[in-house]
């Protein structure tokens, strides 16, 4: 499928990449290999999908953004219970507009 991100879904990826290689990294400190490959790859799409105005999206690539929304959501969670409700709606933000894209790609196929 052909993808043309606006800004801030682009936005949103670039910011998703940084939180998840960030998370990946300190699990692979503590011995996850399974975890960080899998992170690697979702980093890598979304990074894919921050660069350009236009992106062929494979469906991998389509359950790459939808997992990195679930790893997500789980911290926007963790935040929200920490009283950390400025950062949550940040994430919860980022969040939105990747499940567009989410919505986008299953609205073409």
């Amino acid at each position: 499928m052909t993808l043309r991100p606006t800004r801030e879904q682009r936005d949103a990826c670039n910011q998703a990449a940084d939180l998840l290689a960030s998370q990946a990294e300190g699990l692979r400190q503590t011995g996850s290999v399974k975890t960080v490959s899998a992170f690697a790859e979702y980093v890598s799409t979304l990074r894919k999908i921050g660069a350009a105005s236009e992106v062929e999206l494979t469906a991998k690539e389509k359950i790459d953004v939808e997992q990195s929304t679930f790893v997500l959501e789980g911290s926007r969670d963790g935040l929200l219970t920490a009283e950390f409700r400025d950062r949550a709606n940040k994430i919860g933000g980022i969040i939105r507009w990747l499940n567009e894209i989410v919505a986008a790609y299953n609205a073409a196929s």
